[in-house]
């Protein structure tokens, strides 16, 4: 008796745990929104950015990303940045074969970049951004 009562006792939690949702992955990337941007007093075309959390519509609002829920605001860095100064920006452009007129710019407010969560050397959160740095410019 005791045997099937146990039995019994784990298939109904069984049947339970098979009708809830699976629990959320960790999350190792963000969708997030560039908020600001502010250049990094000292440096070549590097900026302190400003970035909420997005997420994005189902497909009957067309997929379109939108705020998050959370609305805490993250300070972040480019990491395609990070070696400007250098003599190269974004990724390897040579500083000294950047066209005549044209520049680094920064990410354009408004803009859906995708972050990755790193702690500073002090403990506090900065979101990195993944992606490549513009350079625009006039043609003389």
């Amino acid at each position: 008796m005791k045997d099937w009562l146990s039995f019994s006792k784990s298939q109904t939690a069984d049947s339970r745990r098979s009708n809830q949702i699976p629990p959320t992955p960790p999350t190792w990337c963000k969708l997030c929104k560039i908020e600001s941007s502010t250049l990094i007093t000292g440096t070549s075309y590097r900026y302190l950015y400003t970035v909420t959390e997005a997420t994005v519509r189902p497909s009957a609002n067309a997929y379109v990303p939108t705020a998050s829920a959370n609305t805490v605001i993250y300070d972040a860095l480019s990491v395609s940045e990070l070696t400007n100064g250098t003599s190269v920006y974004a990724y390897g452009i040579s500083q000294s074969n950047l066209p005549t007129g044209f520049s680094p710019q920064s990410i354009p407010v408004g803009t859906w970049v995708l972050c990755v969560p790193h702690r500073r050397t002090d403990g506090e959160l900065m979101m990195l951004i993944i992606n490549t740095q513009a350079i625009d410019g006039s043609c003389p």
